[in-house]
């Protein structure tokens, strides 16, 4: 086998979001699974402002790494997510005064206070969160991993080996 070349560079979560949406970058699968509450505990990190792990496309922008954290993020993005009601809780918790903030500018977000005050169940959703913690998602900056793969007859093969490797060695 050849060597494979690659390069890093980072883009905004929003600019990921658009490019999946206009064809730009490729998923193999859009159906996946997933634990719920790891789901919902990956997401508070990343409003959190966590670091989340690199992604990895190939010669056509094909996610090779990563596909699944980036199939959450865009179903959170387009409101296809519920984050669970323990883990809305804590997010409220991290973030109180952005809440607060927001509360007497949309109803929904006064209600889900009233709700987390009174100990009452709700799930979050990306359009529920304050205005500054959505820009901020959006803003989010994601490492990623260009590849150039040699050899386009064994491209699928290196894709295989980069896939196991990374996923065996992170």
């Amino acid at each position: 086998m050849e060597k494979v070349n690659y390069s890093y560079s980072t883009l905004s979560l929003i600019t990921i979001i658009n490019y999946l949406k206009k064809g730009y970058l490729k998923r193999e699968r859009e159906n996946y699974e997933y634990h719920i509450k790891d789901r919902d505990e990956f997401l508070r990190g990343i409003i959190l402002g966590f670091p989340m792990s690199q992604i990895v496309l190939d010669n056509s922008n094909k996610i090779i790494v990563g596909e699944s954290l980036i199939n959450i993020l865009l179903d959170f993005f387009e409101d296809k997510i519920e984050i669970s009601n323990g883990i809305s809780k804590k997010i409220i918790k991290d973030n109180l005064s952005l809440f607060e903030k927001d509360k007497f500018r949309r109803k929904t977000i006064s209600d889900i206070l009233e709700n987390y005050h009174n100990k009452k169940e709700f799930r979050l959703r990306f359009s529920t969160l304050p205005e500054e913690i959505q820009q901020e998602l959006e803003n989010y900056q994601l490492q990623y991993i260009s590849l150039n793969l040699p050899n386009k007859n064994n491209k699928e093969e290196y894709r295989n080996q980069i896939f196991y490797y990374l996923n065996k060695y992170r």
